[in-house]
């Protein structure tokens, strides 16, 4: 019996996991991963906005592998002995046949001084929690204060996919807000920082729309700005202007995950750029990966692939495809990039749709985006 362990219980390490107790009974499969719950990351904006619950984007992960007959181990990794085939974590060891890489990403803040500790992020639900609470939390601070109302300015820095829907779920959340609390809506602001010119880089039609929108809620969006360093409650620019906040978030780009540290993710191949076409590492057969840590290439427009759920979903269930394969010796798949669909949701009651050049909004967008959730929660839990 092939010993499978999955590190990660993100999209691809779940898409692994269950393709290949499907497809391989005669099989072990583990999934390790510090947290005890998977999460649906693209409704997270929602989340730190108050639009859904917990309930409505966690998943518990050991009773949905349970079911499937899947093992489930909560700890953290701490290191792996490649030539040993283990994978040791605070709480025990495991070995390995075949390992699957599913860590995902990490906030990348460009080196830029102070970004990280002054600046809230959203990754994780309790980041997103964390971010909805301190904005609440700071309603009811100007709330008392009832001879003067402080300025609220609330600044997002990126305007990537989720940068820019985070603004227009939290705008929508302001404005709740102001009313719960009887506070002016003139004394809030959200600002949009963006480094390069345009909102979204890969279409200008869809940046367009956005903008509009964005405008339209009140959001003032900055482009062409570049944060040289970000203090408590500042946001200083490489023209030494600035623009004081009290709350900023960093939305503004994601890196592969840091499992261990760098010397050892030279010998475990831990770093992005590692792998072969068939999601294999370059440096270990039976090593494979799936999902963020994954760097793809669209050699016609020779631009980076945009990460999103459904290709790291279509790359694990590759890795699993691959891994039978091997086990079966049969040739191996290559991977081959899709152009996905990027729907953008703004507020509460419109959506933006994108797919290779063709864009399209409204309501119906932003219900088919929750559908979609609904429909993917319920698909791993039956």
């Amino acid at each position: 019996m092939k010993k499978i362990v999955v590190l990660g219980g993100g999209f691809g390490g779940i898409a692994t996991a269950l393709r290949i107790k499907k497809k391989l009974n005669n099989s072990s499969v583990t999934v390790i991963d510090k947290n005890n719950y998977h999460t649906f990351t693209p409704a997270l904006s929602k989340l730190a906005s108050g639009m859904i619950s917990q309930e409505e984007c966690l998943i518990n992960l050991s009773v949905i592998l349970s079911k499937k007959g899947i093992g489930f181990l909560n700890s953290e990794i701490t290191e792996i002995d490649v030539r040993n085939k283990i994978v040791i974590t605070r709480k025990k060891k495991v070995k390995y046949d075949f390992l699957i890489k599913s860590i995902g990403s990490e906030t990348n803040f460009f080196d830029i001084a102070g970004a990280e500790k002054n600046s809230f992020v959203l990754k994780t639900a309790i980041d997103a929690i964390n971010i909805r609470n301190h904005i609440e939390d700071t309603f009811k601070i100007l709330a008392k204060n009832t001879q003067k109302q402080d300025k609220y300015n609330l600044v997002l820095i990126g305007a990537g996919p989720v940068g820019i829907e985070l603004a227009g779920d939290i705008a929508h959340y302001l404005e709740d807000l102001c009313n719960i609390f009887n506070i002016n809506h003139h004394k809030t602001a959200v600002h949009l920082i963006e480094k390069s010119h345009q909102l979204l880089n890969f279409n200008k039609k869809f940046s367009s729309i956005a903008k509009q929108f964005l405008n339209e809620k009140g959001i003032s969006v900055h482009t062409g700005k570049n944060v040289k360093e970000i203090k408590k409650g500042r946001i200083i620019f490489d023209n030494e202007t600035h623009l004081d906040a009290r709350t900023i978030i960093w939305v503004g780009g994601i890196k592969p995950n840091k499992l261990i540290g760098e010397e050892k993710a030279r010998l475990c191949c831990i770093k992005g750029l590692i792998s072969n076409e068939f999601l294999q590492s370059v440096a270990n057969e039976n090593i494979f990966e799936a999902g963020d840590a994954v760097i793809c290439y669209d050699e016609e427009i020779h631009k980076q692939i945009i990460h999103n759920a459904q290709a790291a979903i279509d790359q694990g269930k590759l890795v699993a495809d691959n891994i039978i394969r091997r086990i079966e010796n049969k040739k191996l798949k290559g991977y081959v990039p899709k152009k996905y669909p990027v729907i953008i949701t703004l507020g509460d009651k419109t959506a933006i749709f994108y797919i290779n050049g063709f864009v399209f909004s409204g309501r119906f967008v932003s219900w088919l985006k929750a559908a979609i959730r609904k429909h993917y929660i319920y698909s791993i839990k039956r």
